[in-house]
């Protein structure tokens, strides 16, 4: 009765492409200036997930993992220039994300929380240049918070969450591959907190 297992598995969705009305800015080009229109086509990658929830007494643990399927998902498989001279997409890998969490209820009106979680890097360091807009290299996150109720059916939650420092740093890309000489380096990390109020109706 104290064990809960789940797993799921939540398919690739597919978007239709992004457009973006603009002029040939090249100057060596004979269209310069004239308008036109880029296309980027970008999906959100499957996901498979399992994880348990075990409570004891006043103690809730639980823990889950995720594989999320970048490689194969329009937008982040490819990398590099095409024979236009356009991005072909962000290069990212598959990754594999651990996440644990603890809750201890005090009395039936206080709770504490605290987690973990940690995610592999989708971004190879060669991809750098290609994922400036889209930084996503934070692995290490931990979050606290609790939970109380101040007044009969409202129900408060505080949390503060720190992602740690990540960085990645790779060589500057040109139309005919990786510039020598050159680097592009990311660095990120995230603060945040959260407060929600939830109301629930008395009987």
């Amino acid at each position: 009765d104290n064990l809960n297992l789940g797993l799921s598995y939540a398919s690739k969705q597919s978007f239709q492409d992004f457009e973006y009305n603009v002029v040939n800015e090249n100057p060596n080009l004979q269209n310069f200036g004239q308008a036109r229109t880029i296309t980027f086509g970008m999906d959100v990658p499957a996901v498979y997930a399992g994880g348990f929830a075990l409570e004891a007494d006043k103690l809730l643990w639980t823990a889950d993992a995720k594989y999320i399927t970048y490689s194969t998902t329009e937008g982040f498989e490819k990398s590099g220039f095409d024979q236009t001279g356009a991005v072909q997409g962000f290069g990212w890998e598959d990754i594999m994300v651990l996440a644990t969490g603890i809750q201890f209820s005090v009395n039936d009106a206080f709770a504490l929380r605290g987690g973990w979680n940690y995610s592999e890097n989708p971004i190879p360091d060669e991809q750098s240049f290609f994922n400036i807009p889209a930084p996503a290299i934070v692995q290490q996150h931990a979050t606290v918070g609790l939970g109380f109720v101040p007044v009969s059916g409202l129900h408060v939650d505080l949390a503060y969450y720190h992602v740690f420092e990540n960085e990645i740093s790779g060589e500057m890309w040109g139309p005919m591959g990786p510039m020598a000489g050159t680097s592009a380096t990311s660095t990120m990390y995230e603060d945040s907190f959260l407060m929600t109020f939830s109301f629930y109706p008395e009987g």
